[in-house]
C-alpha cells in the first residue's frame, strides 16, 4: 500500500509569508511585545475582530479566557515564526491536488495575501 499523500486540504491555512515588508514584520514584532505585557487584554482584542458579526459579551469573554490560558510560550514562538518565515518556495514545490478553503470575511489573512 502506498502511504503517500496524495490530497491536501488546508482549513484556515495562513498566507505562506505573514511578513512580506518591513512594516508588517514590525507589526508583528508590537504584537509580541503586547502579548508578552498584557496577554489577556491581546486575546480579548482579537477575538473582538476576528468574528465578522459581533459576539454576545458571554461569547466574547469564553473565547477571550481561551486565549489566556493556551500557553503563552508558544503564542509568542508562533508569531516569531510568521514573522521570520518565508515558506513561498516550500508551498511552490506542492506537487498533489491541493484544496484551500478561505472564510470570505477573514480579516486577519486577506485572499489577496493568499493569492500571492
Amino acid at each position: 500500500m502506498d502511504s503517500r499523500v496524495t490530497k491536501l486540504v488546508l482549513l484556515r491555512a495562513a498566507t505562506p509569508i505573514a511578513a512580506p515588508n518591513p512594516e508588517d514584520k514590525q507589526l508583528l514584532e508590537n504584537l509580541i511585545q503586547a502579548v508578552l505585557a498584557d496577554s489577556a487584554t491581546c486575546a480579548y482584542a482579537f477575538v473582538q475582530k476576528a468574528f465578522h458579526q459581533p459576539l454576545s459579551q458571554e461569547r466574547l469573554e469564553f473565547y477571550a479566557e481561551m486565549g489566556t490560558v493556551a500557553s503563552l510560550r508558544a503564542l509568542v514562538r508562533t508569531l516569531e515564526e510568521l514573522c521570520d518565515r518565508n515558506l513561498v518556495s516550500e508551498v511552490s514545490n506542492l506537487q498533489i491536488p491541493t484544496l484551500i478553503c478561505h472564510g470570505v470575511h477573514d480579516t486577519v489573512v486577506s485572499i489577496a495575501a493568499g493569492e500571492a
